[in-house]
């Protein structure tokens, strides 16, 4: 199999995971599912509570992660399986346009050059010795429940009446790019029309085309038929795939020694039941740190794991995050290893009435697993249950038994709210009423999209204050700290004193690198006491105006549905994707600081 392009393993994740198109230096791909990967090439990654989450959302018959494969010779050809995508596609020169199944255009694999197509028989090339490119058609059908397509063109042409030699061309006219400039045609029959046509013909009250149902990762279409209307959708939007992940925070080994290296070594462990294998797989060269132990403590604990590794161990997603709130508030002590370091600092500076001590976290490893995708519109949750199913496309035919994951080392910054400053905030009726506001816009956006449940998972006011106050001073520490703003990302612990396991008030601001050296340091070399309350002040000060004001200080959460967010727009508070949490929702400048069109009002937590 020819090698056609490289991606980095967190691009797996975020980019160009399975389901999603990559451009190619001559081809688009599309990355296939987990049924065409070589299992046996992914390194298992050993994070039972990252693997208990994943239990809970795709089922306990997943039973380990496992990292994509990793080129390591530079002639290994091991890689990510991929096949072109759109199959349609269209001559750089003359237009004409046709499926690859057809043989128009035929496949090149130069030996120092990328694999490309070409038009050898195009009537208008002028070197025969250097036929013109063909490239991909980029105009795909998607549609919310996960499934795409090439456009029907010949139905689109003929109205679906047949054609015996259809000749499509596709030729583009004007400068614009507009969909009315665009002229679909067959030279055979004579018939031509604008792509507009396809456009207005699926926005129809009865779509031209119904969904097709087909899943290209996994060639295959859904038994029963989808109801959702097709889009038409260029190649490469933004809105073509989202994944969906989970992620946690490792935490160091409470374990034995030997436990750990069994469960590190599972995937060669897992069916070793007598004497001589383990002999043998102790000796150099293998797992050498099993010959410090006896064979008999080595297959007793192989078969304690077994026996533990067979069962569906299910949690709460609140439950992913407690024993990380445990050690980040200081409730539960660790050694200092690889996977997490921190280090208790005051308050911030001009801040200890509102603060707890602080934790700078020199040292953390986020494992990431990725358990399906999204397209259309994505649905980040602040509950991993509010996903609806049916929208979630899968990445294997039948139920998986292992999912892509990647572990990643980095630096960050702990901040914590004191609660008896938050609980007495809490309770002035502007608060309340605010609260009011945000839970009616979190109802009507779930009904607008169909939940059931229209009342769940409202995160409460606490939220949006600690959501606010993460993106505030995201966007201020990394005009110093060296990275992007799309490096840094937040990680909240949010739950009131009822709730089990509260309260929290807490947020980790963090980057991460694939990287085992990890980052460099940047972020938490900001996270002393004076350094901090300074960001901190001058985070807040900009909160005050925007420079969509007073459009944007006077937007109030919609009990339409249409957003949940106050104050909030994209000249202040929206961070991007790969930093929010859930969606850039729950964002408010007025319960930080009271800004232009709220002067007072007796909500903002700072005055």
């Amino acid at each position: 199999m020819a090698v056609a392009g490289e991606v980095r393993p967190s691009q797996l994740m975020f980019t160009f995971g399975i389901g999603a198109t990559l451009d190619l230096p001559e081809v688009s791909a599309l990355v296939m599912g987990l049924d065409y990967w070589n299992r046996d090439l992914c390194r298992p990654i050993i994070e039972h509570r990252l693997l208990a989450a994943v239990q809970r959302i795709v089922g306990s018959q997943v039973q380990e992660l496992r990292l994509p494969p990793v080129q390591e010779e530079e002639n290994d050809s091991r890689g990510v399986p991929a096949v072109p995508f759109p199959r349609w596609m269209r001559c750089s020169v003359c237009g004409a346009m046709a499926p690859l199944e057809r043989g128009i255009f035929e496949k090149r694999e130069p030996l120092y050059k990328p694999v490309h197509f070409v038009h050898a028989h195009c009537t208008r090339m002028k070197n025969p010795q250097t036929p013109p490119r063909a490239i991909p058609v980029r105009f795909l059908l998607a549609c919310p429940d996960g499934h795409l397509s090439d456009v029907p063109w010949n139905e689109f042409i003929h109205d679906g009446l047949p054609c015996p030699h259809p000749e499509l061309h596709m030729n583009e006219f004007g400068i614009t790019g507009d969909v009315s400039d665009i002229i679909v045609s067959c030279k055979a029959c004579g018939k031509k029309k604008p792509l507009s046509a396809l456009v207005a013909g699926l926005r129809a009250k009865e779509p031209l085309f119904p969904c097709s149902g087909l899943h290209p990762h996994l060639r295959q279409c859904d038994l029963s038929p989808c109801t959702a209307r097709p889009q038409l959708i260029n190649l490469g939007a933004s809105n073509l795939w989202f994944p969906q992940t989970t992620s946690v925070l490792s935490i160091p080994d409470e374990e034995s020694s030997l436990l750990s290296i069994i469960r590190a070594h599972w995937a060669d462990l897992a069916d070793v039941d007598d004497e001589a294998m383990v002999r043998y797989l102790a000796r150099p060269g293998r797992i050498e740190a099993l010959a410090d132990f006896s064979t008999d403590d080595v297959l007793r604990t192989i078969e304690a794991e077994r026996s533990l590794q067979g069962q569906p161990v299910l949690q709460t997603p609140d439950d992913i995050k407690l024993p990380e709130w445990e050690i980040f508030s200081g409730q539960r002590q660790i050694n200092v290893s690889r996977k997490l370091e921190i280090v208790s600092i005051p308050a911030p500076a001009g801040f200890e009435d509102s603060f707890e001590n602080s934790m700078q976290v020199p040292r953390l490893s986020e494992v990431r697993a990725m358990y399906g995708f999204t397209r259309i519109s994505t649905q980040q949750e602040l509950d991993l249950g509010i996903i609806s199913e049916q929208h979630v496309a899968p990445l294997t035919r039948e139920a998986p038994t292992w999912l892509p994951a990647y572990e990643s080392y980095g630096e960050g910054i702990f901040l914590r709210l004191r609660e008896d400053r938050l609980q007495s905030w809490e309770q002035l009726p502007a608060v309340q009423k605010h609260d009011r506001a945000f839970f009616l816009a979190h109802k009507a956006w779930r009904k607008s999209r169909r939940f059931q449940d229209t009342d769940a998972g409202y995160p409460g006011l606490r939220f949006v204050l600690l959501h606010s106050l993460a993106h505030a001073l995201m966007q201020q520490i990394t005009l110093d700290c060296g990275y992007t703003a799309a490096s840094v990302r937040e990680r909240l612990y949010c739950r009131t004193p009822d709730m089990p396991g509260g309260p929290m008030a807490g947020i980790l601001l963090y980057t991460a690198a694939t990287d085992s050296e990890g980052t460099l340091g940047g972020l938490v070399s900001l996270g002393n006491p004076e350094t901090l309350g300074r960001y901190l002040e001058q985070a807040l000060e900009n909160m005050r105006i925007c420079t969509s004001d007073p459009l944007c200080a006077e937007r109030k959460p919609e009990a339409d549905g249409r957003v949940i967010q106050g104050a909030a727009c994209h000249a202040c508070l929206f961070a991007p994707e790969t930093s929010c949490e859930c969606g850039n929702r729950y964002l408010d400048r007025n319960v930080l600081v009271e800004t232009f069109a709220q002067r007072p009002s007796g909500l903002a937590f700072w005055k």
